[in-house]
């Protein structure tokens, strides 16, 4: 399935983490589409950003570093 977002090298690498730690833990079920999700996730504010979407954090090291640790965290469960 193709994505509709375009993603940085940046965000490639965070997806493609991501994609990993679910395939080595057999995480998500075979219906799940994660490309959709994760476009969905991307596009939402999320509080733990300052209500911030992660979309628009992608543009300075320093965004890109808040993304890649909160996405981390909440996918090891540490926010709901």
């Amino acid at each position: 399935m193709p994505q509709i977002v375009e993603l940085s090298k940046e965000l490639q690498e965070v997806r493609d983490h991501l994609m990993t730690v679910l395939n080595a833990q057999q995480a998500s079920p075979s219906e799940f589409n994660f490309d959709h999700w994760f476009e969905e996730w991307l596009k939402r504010p999320q509080p733990t950003l300052g209500n911030s979407r992660p979309s628009d954090l992608m543009n300075t090291p320093d965004g890109i570093e808040s993304v890649r640790r909160v996405f981390g965290a909440s996918i090891r469960g540490a926010y709901q």
